[in-house]
């Protein structure tokens, strides 16, 4: 069997120029389609960075809003405890004085 013939080698070559363009074209057609979902993804990442900045924005007020809560409640409170002194404590007082009065009273008749 002789070598191959320089139609025979052509036809070859037509062949695997044909493959390779094919292979070519996929690739290209993956490519541009790999782009695609690239840009979408990018897309994508934009709005959630967006929406994750609104929602941080919006944690942070509340957070503020709730230290601020937190303060106002606090002095409420100790107020509150302030006042309950101003009215509990004469009463106590009147109490401990009334009690002391009657002791000594009651010592002092006794004899």
């Amino acid at each position: 069997m002789a070598g191959k013939t320089h139609g025979d080698k052509i036809d070859e070559l037509i062949r695997a120029t044909a493959i390779l363009t094919e292979r070519v074209r996929q690739l290209d057609e993956d490519l541009r389609a790999f782009d695609a979902e690239r840009s979408k993804i990018a897309e994508n990442l934009v709005t959630l960075q967006a929406k994750t900045a609104s929602e941080f924005a919006a944690l942070t007020t509340r957070i503020a809003l709730l230290e601020q809560q937190h303060t106002h409640l606090k002095t409420t409170w100790e107020e509150g405890g302030r006042r309950w002194w101003m009215v509990v404590g004469p009463l106590v007082g009147a109490l401990v004085g009334s009690a002391a009065t009657g002791l000594v009273n009651y010592l002092l008749l006794r004899r």
